[in-house]
């Protein structure tokens, strides 16, 4: 309607009003396109803010280790049994019955093209989202989406990068969690182990900005011993790293866990060689390979 009025003035009058109306819009065209990212975001992010409040509901039972059921203490097997996802209840299935035995000492490998699942099936393993389908069974006894505050106690995550909050060394592997002159000890110990050669009391900088790579990523290891986790989980934990640094860290995991559990999410021929036994996700179908 206001172009309609324009036109029935002078045309002297239009065009600065035209130039007005093209002006405004690109000035607030950029504050339209962020608020249709954010929203985008937010529903991409339901599930992952869903599962971050249950566990703060879960909080006591994650934290206080005499909770921990104790034949949780000690995983000897993980049995994966016809696991499989689709993200809309009428859509494909992402990957279907997917059954896998996993023993104490394994270092399992997963690779597979892009989109094909992997960092899918690395959050179901992680518990972070259920699966369509099919179950965990930890010692052919607990079903871990029927204990999942037992089975989250038990696991850490090395991702590809790693989180890091402005803060000295001790805070982002304990999460500034109250320690004992026992847990001090035990960081030390930690960080002798790992060969990180940095003062505990070092501030990392922004989201780790003073730290290597590298450095980094013992961090994300040193939060594993830590936690004395039995399951380490690890999705692309070496794309950013060089190849001196990559095998640093990957010989680093094999030493300090070589009595755990490993799942190693990757597809380079040089963290793979790690692994006992390497399993390709290709079409929905997790197959053992003979690339080893």
């Amino acid at each position: 309607m206001t172009l309609f009025f324009w036109t029935k003035l002078d045309l002297v009058y239009i065009f600065p009003k035209i130039a007005s109306f093209v002006i405004v819009f690109f000035r607030i065209y950029p504050s339209i396109t962020k608020l249709s990212y954010l929203n985008t975001s937010l529903k991409v992010n339901a599930n992952s803010v869903g599962a971050l409040y249950e566990l703060l509901k879960a909080k006591n039972n994650l934290l206080i280790k005499d909770n921990v059921n104790n034949e949780f203490n000690l995983i000897e097997k993980i049995s994966i049994r016809s696991l499989g996802f689709k993200y809309l209840e009428k859509s494909n299935y992402l990957f279907d019955n997917i059954n896998l035995d996993i023993e104490r000492g394994d270092i399992i490998g997963i690779t597979g093209q892009n989109g094909s699942g992997k960092t899918t099936l690395c959050n179901i393993l992680l518990s972070l989202i259920l699966p369509t389908k099919g179950k965990i069974i930890i010692n052919d006894k607990f079903n871990v989406f029927e204990n999942i505050s037992n089975y989250r106690h038990m696991i850490s995550f090395v991702p590809q990068h790693v989180f890091l909050f402005n803060d000295n060394i001790i805070n982002n592997i304990t999460f500034n969690q109250k320690l004992n002159e026992q847990n001090y000890n035990k960081i030390k110990i930690i960080l002798a182990k790992i060969n990180l050669n940095i003062n505990y009391d070092t501030l990392v900088g922004e989201n780790g900005s003073k730290l290597s790579g590298g450095q980094k990523q013992k961090i994300a290891i040193a939060r594993c011993m830590y936690r004395e986790s039995q399951i380490i989980i690890m999705d692309e934990h070496t794309s950013s790293l060089d190849i001196n640094s990559e095998k640093e860290v990957m010989d680093d995991l094999v030493k300090l866990f070589d009595k755990k559990i490993m799942i190693i999410v990757s597809h380079k021929k040089e963290v793979l060689k790690f692994c006992n036994k390497i399993y390709n996700l290709k079409d929905g179908i997790l197959s053992l390979s003979n690339n080893k």
